[in-house]
């Protein structure tokens, strides 16, 4: 049996990165990226793949995520953005859409996230002093992410890492697309 291969990649990651103006911004969005990486590759995981590279095995914000997933506590979560935001698995014995896993893990993180920044830091004391606050920060924030993957047979002559590339460079204008 020919194994399935997932090239997983999400961004805008040189213009988030870009955008910050002191070192604790890039690190905050360094870190950021590494962590929504870790949903997914978790997520993956969870549901029957393996990521093939990178190497996870070791990495401790790797494993902080996957004992945080499985309602686990962490004592002493790392602080280190060491997962890159694109990467390999076998998704052979994943059912379903491994794609679509990944980035559902993604943008659910995501959507936590933004609103427990919300609830903390403009609801209290920001929201009542402009024109429709809520409705700008959603639409700032919802859909943020362009997530782009491919699955294919594992191809004897390893020419897979090409695929993502090709994929990448196909633009579309509609989501739902299935290459």
């Amino acid at each position: 049996m020919t194994a399935k291969i997932l090239h997983f990649n999400f961004g805008p990651v040189q213009e988030f990165i870009a955008d910050a103006r002191r070192t604790r911004d890039l690190w905050a969005g360094s870190f950021l990226l590494s962590w929504l990486s870790g949903q997914a590759m978790t997520a993956l995981e969870c549901a029957g793949g393996s990521i093939v590279f990178p190497s996870v095995g070791e990495d401790a914000l790797f494993k902080a995520i996957a004992i945080s997933r499985e309602g686990g506590e962490v004592e002493d979560f790392p602080f280190i953005g060491s997962l890159p935001t694109r990467f390999k698995a076998d998704v052979t014995n994943v059912h379903g859409d491994a794609g679509q896993i990944c980035k559902a893990a993604i943008v659910e993180s995501w959507e936590k996230l933004t609103c427990a920044v919300y609830r903390q830091f403009i609801a209290k004391d920001v929201e009542n002093l402009g024109r429709d606050t809520k409705d700008i920060w959603d639409r700032q924030v919802k859909n943020f992410w362009d997530v782009n993957w491919v699955v294919g047979d594992e191809p004897p002559d390893k020419s897979d890492g090409k695929w993502l590339h090709r994929r990448k460079n196909w633009r579309t204008h509609y989501d739902g697309l299935k290459c």
